[in-house]
């Protein structure tokens, strides 16, 4: 609970007044840099508990997920190509039941130009976004030690994981939100969570591949979507087929537990 407590006093310290000022009640704009930090205040706040619990080592144990990379070519080419067939067959639904065709960027691109795209987009979200250390490198151990089961672990974790990002579904004239609504958001994180979870367990504890498997998922966001709500609908649909297929035949248990840093 102290790491979730001290995520939420961190972030929202930022989100807050950000919101308030989108309606005329804060009288500051925040700095964009700060949104920098933001995006690591998660793992600000599990290196804070970690450190408290089990010292600097516990520090050096939970960031050396990072460095757990020795894993087979094919959970790398599945976190970054995941979500390609699962955002282009969002859209052929969309369209095959009467949508128009989204604004996808990466069909108004040369070919040669979408990979470097993804590319860096996937290495600066790397960079900003410090989330998978919390989420997944500190609290899901934890939580799949004490209930001996990752799929209700990974449904625990959704729950912080959505309330850190729900200050933003206040923000006024949000070109994402208001389109695709934040109950089906709120859906999609945590589809994803369980995901995550079995990716983050299949590949021996690794940080690095779930963190990859995010900046990719905003990235291919990025290149493939544009906000029109019911190809997201749809891609949550397709979502939670594969996150109950996962739970329905794995039963909770994918692996062992992986171990507490």
């Amino acid at each position: 609970a102290s790491m979730y407590i001290g995520t939420f006093i961190l972030a929202w310290a930022y989100f807050v007044p950000k919101v308030l000022h989108s309606w005329g009640l804060f009288p500051v704009a925040m700095p964009d840099a700060l949104a920098l930090l933001a995006g690591w205040t998660p793992a600000i706040a599990a290196a804070i508990v970690t450190g408290t619990i089990d010292g600097w080592k516990g520090v050096k144990q939970l960031f050396s997920r990072y460095l757990i990379w020795r894993v087979s070519g094919r959970w790398y080419v599945f976190v970054l190509v995941f979500f390609v067939p699962v955002i282009l067959s969002a859209a052929g639904l969309h369209v095959l039941f009467g949508g128009e065709m989204p604004q996808i960027g990466a069909f108004n691109m040369q070919w040669w130009e979408v990979l470097p795209s993804f590319l860096v987009q996937v290495l600066l979200l790397m960079l900003l976004n410090g989330e998978e250390v919390a989420w997944r490198g500190f609290a899901l151990p934890r939580l799949q030690a004490r209930y001996n089961n990752i799929v209700v672990a990974a449904l625990l974790v959704a729950i912080p994981e959505n309330l850190l990002h729900a200050p933003g579904f206040f923000l006024k004239d949000d070109p994402f939100i208001s389109s695709v609504g934040v109950i089906p958001f709120i859906l999609f994180s945590v589809a994803l969570s369980v995901i995550y979870a079995w990716t983050f367990s299949r590949t021996k504890g690794s940080v690095l591949l779930v963190a990859l498997f995010h900046a990719a998922q905003n990235a291919w966001g990025n290149l493939l979507t544009d906000n029109t709500a019911r190809p997201f609908h749809i891609t949550v649909v397709l979502l939670w087929v594969m996150a109950i297929a996962l739970i329905l035949f794995t039963k909770g248990r994918q692996s062992d537990p992986v171990e507490t840093p």
